[in-house]
């Protein structure tokens, strides 16, 4: 096949990934109805036998492509298949997940009605252990989004709830369930930050979006997102803080580049006050933290006594909270941090029993 004349790349980073896992991803994506597409495994130094089953899988099938890199990260795993694609559109499927075999088609049939579309994105599934659920990302079947009217999609990385577009739960932050023409990538030099260690998907969505001359949403779900409790959320992370703090400021500066109205930063304070949530997850309340509970507890008070989060305490627009949301919120403004541990531990408690927890 003339990779000039190829549709789809699909980028797919490869990383600490069982071997039945990664064959059901590929394989998804092998059963694609139209043939004319490639893939970019990109192997980032996996400790297991992913690397392995990534040229196992290539010496079968001429569409796949094998890079092996240095651990690196997942940006520059991405930043590494965009490079190397051939494809008029690139798509990214974690490892981990799988895609239905109509997509190629689906997002085809999307494409040749919005030519001018330089981003395309579906609804997905949201599968657990013992339940397969729809995910749409937002209230509406269709969106097709130019000029200011990209805010809408540019909002729901910040905070879906800000356009009651909140209907599932996984947000449409993510680089999957998309695609990205490929041209428009390359030319506005669009890519992951890999200094990056948490939301990098959400930044490179801000600035994507911003650029796109078009944006289309439509409500087929053509992805499915494996959602688990072994994710990397339950991992101890002692630098989250750090992470997501950058994650902020980039954000801050993108709002205040282009002038975005004042919901922008109400967005941006309920993402604050929900990472609080993680950093307590990963860090402050992790069974891995091995201080006392007392200094736990003097950690996250002078955390949470940063310009950044007694900002976002006081100019919150509560409205933007779910109910439960706005527990956790009244415990972070009144400093009830002993409360704060024990929402925490409930959470955590249903998370473990039900896979899906408190949202």
């Amino acid at each position: 096949m003339d990779k000039k004349e190829t549709l789809i790349t699909f980028v797919v980073p490869v990383y600490r990934v069982s071997d039945e896992v990664l064959r059901q991803c590929v394989n998804s994506i092998l059963s694609q109805h139209n043939g004319n597409y490639e893939i970019i495994l990109i192997d980032d130094e996996s400790p297991d036998n992913a690397g392995k089953v990534c040229d196992e899988l290539a010496l079968n099938n001429s569409k796949i492509n094998v890079v092996h890199q240095k651990n690196q990260g997942v940006s520059v795993a991405r930043n590494a298949g965009i490079k190397l694609a051939h494809g008029r559109w690139v798509a990214f499927v974690d490892a981990d997940d799988w895609i239905e075999s109509s997509f190629i088609d689906e997002f085809m049939s999307i494409a040749q009605k919005h030519d001018d579309a330089d981003i395309i994105i579906s609804s997905c599934y949201v599968n657990y252990s013992h339940a397969q659920v729809l995910n749409p990302f937002f209230k509406d079947d269709k969106i097709v989004a130019v000029g200011s009217e990209k805010d809408r999609i540019i909002l729901g990385f910040l905070c879906p709830n800000i356009n009651s577009d909140n209907v599932g739960t996984a947000d449409v932050g993510s680089p999957w369930a998309k695609l990205y023409r490929r041209e428009f990538l390359l030319e506005n030099n669009l890519s992951f930050n890999p200094e990056l260690k948490r939301m990098q998907d959400n930044v490179f969505n801000l600035f994507a979006v911003e650029a796109a001359k078009t944006v289309v949403y439509e409500n087929r779900p053509l992805y499915h997102y494996r959602k688990s409790t072994s994710s990397g959320f339950s991992r101890y992370m002692p630098h989250i803080v750090d992470y997501y703090e950058k994650v902020f400021m980039i954000t801050t500066d993108f709002i205040s580049k282009y002038h975005k109205p004042k919901e922008f930063m109400e967005a941006l304070n309920v993402k604050i006050i929900k990472s609080v949530y993680v950093y307590c997850k990963m860090n402050f309340f992790h069974k891995d933290n091995d201080i006392s509970l007392k200094a736990r507890l003097k950690n996250l008070r002078k955390c949470l006594a940063k310009d950044i989060y007694t900002d976002a305490i006081n100019n919150i627009n509560t409205k933007w909270l779910c109910s439960n949301e706005r527990i956790w919120y009244v415990m972070l403004k009144y400093k009830l941090y002993l409360g704060v541990f024990c929402v925490y531990k409930l959470k955590d408690i249903l998370y473990n029993l039900t896979g899906k927890g408190i949202k």
